[in-house]
């Protein structure tokens, strides 16, 4: 028998040490820390007056008007959809259109954002623009981000973490790289922080209980919490929470006044634009079963497990769907609204980084490998609901694009006949690189890696393709056009 101390029997304690590490870092245990980044709201008056960051919270920017109502969605896709949002923003800043009247200053179309909702790596873009607003273009985030090997930088970090603390308790990959988030990119800002003028910034994340979830205060309501108190870095981060690659980010519920108020208003007041069918759907989940006062069941639920936003919606759009059905966007629309905020143009710009998918499968005489099975079962499905939600979104803004099945391009709706129907115009205008002209271009920007890490030459190619894409699509176009009449 081998005596304790021998080194033979050392070096088997070291092996086996090292090999449950080893495991452990790969197979990632969900971690063990109590974190989570939300904060009981203390004064929940004020969420419930509206004063926390919601749409109807945010001010008019300088050149900012309803009349043109312009929304972003920004997909997923890692650095490769985060810097083709940014050439997308970069084409919006060029693109003049006429002043106010009585107002003789220049705008752009990047004045009138309203919205930008985000998945994945389109949520860094859009958070660093809530952050640096028109000055982003001279700010740091691209260094930062965009041409920086951020890939390289969380897995030693989160190596270095887990060793050197590893004895203690093993912490959530996802809290570690949305500590370097929030200290690299957006430098420790909280959204009490964000600019309070529009675009109003959705970051969207899927819970593990089934539904999508907003970083809005109107979700953290539901949640009995403060929204202002959350990291930017930790928001970017559970939209971006790849299953498998990174834990699931934790927040937390309280049961207090304010979710209180909230599960009782999205349950009983059936003509609030908050009781849609996502939040009534996790309203039901949550309350206390038959009980008069709509309290959280805290005993179950404690807390929310947030992944990728694009295992839901994987551009983003749902959101903005949601708006034209149910929020701001559907007041603004009504012949009831206030003529000084009646939309005449709403315009949807979806900036869609989906990868190609490689066509080789097909002539393979050896099935493909669980890997295979895995990556495309769930690309499959992805690229399906994408496809769903843009043409629900092209129904709903440009009827007359939609043409009667069997008959070709010329039944289409007329524009004169659409336009006499309703007093706004509609414009829906997809980004994709599949769009691209050059081929070979094409096919190798659709297959970059979704990943937080590209050469300085794709990241500079994938910006100019969104410049490029934009202004000329057809679509935008068009709009030009209608916008100078």
């Amino acid at each position: 028998m081998w005596e304790s101390g021998s080194p033979v029997c050392s070096r088997m304690a070291f092996s086996a040490w090292v090999a449950w590490l080893g495991a452990a870092l790969i197979l990632g245990a969900g971690g063990c820390g109590p974190k989570f980044p939300n904060k009981e709201a203390q004064c929940p008056a004020e969420s419930i007056a509206g004063e926390g960051y919601e749409f109807e919270s945010m001010t008019l920017g300088p050149g900012n008007t309803d009349r043109l109502f312009v929304c972003l969605t920004f997909s997923g896709g890692g650095t490769r959809a985060a810097a083709l949002a940014y050439g997308v923003l970069e084409g919006l800043r060029g693109t003049a259109i006429p002043p106010l009247p009585g107002d003789g200053r220049p705008r752009c179309l990047l004045d009138e954002v309203d919205i930008v909702s985000s998945v994945s790596g389109g949520s860094f873009t859009a958070l660093a623009l809530g952050r640096w607003g028109d000055e982003l273009f001279s700010s740091p985030f691209a260094d930062r981000f965009l041409y920086h090997n951020v890939t390289a930088d969380l897995v030693t970090r989160i190596i270095v973490q887990n060793l050197l603390i590893l004895p203690i308790i093993f912490p959530d990959r996802i809290h570690i790289a949305a500590d370097y988030m929030n200290e690299r990119v957006f430098d420790h800002m909280t959204y009490a922080g964000l600019r309070q003028q529009r675009p109003f910034i959705v970051v969207n994340a899927t819970s593990m209980a089934g539904h999508r979830f907003q970083f809005t205060q109107d979700d953290f309501d539901l949640l009995g919490s403060d929204l202002d108190s959350v990291p930017l870095g930790h928001a970017a981060m559970a939209s971006s929470a790849f299953p498998l690659l990174l834990s699931p980010m934790r927040l937390r519920y309280y049961r207090n006044d304010l979710s209180t108020y909230a599960l009782r208003q999205v349950l009983t007041d059936d003509d609030s634009e908050l009781s849609t069918p996502r939040r009534r759907q996790w309203a039901r989940q949550v309350v206390v079963p038959d009980a008069p006062d709509y309290g959280l069941d805290a005993d179950e639920h404690r807390f929310v497990y947030l992944l990728d936003g694009g295992v839901c919606d994987n551009l983003g759009l749902e959101y903005v769907i949601d708006a034209y059905r149910y929020g701001p966007i559907q007041r603004r629309l009504a012949a009831s609204a206030d003529p000084n905020q009646r939309i005449e143009h709403l315009v949807v710009i979806v900036v869609n980084a989906t990868p190609e998918l490689p066509e080789e499968i097909e002539d393979r005489k050896i099935a493909p490998g669980l890997f295979d099975m895995a990556s495309r079962s769930a690309a499959i499905g992805v690229n399906s609901h994408t496809r769903t939600s843009l043409e629900f979104a092209r129904c709903l803004l440009e009827p007359d694009q939609i043409h009667r099945p069997g008959e070709g391009a010329q039944a289409s709706l007329s524009t004169e006949s659409a336009e006499m129907t309703r007093a706004w115009q509609g414009h829906l205008i997809e980004i994709n690189l599949q769009h691209l002209q050059d081929p070979d271009r094409r096919q190798r920007l659709a297959r970059l890696p979704t990943d937080f890490h590209l050469h300085k030459d794709e990241v500079r190619d994938l910006i100019a393709a969104g410049r490029e894409l934009l202004t000329t699509h057809s679509g935008f176009v068009k709009l030009q056009a209608a916008l100078t009449r």
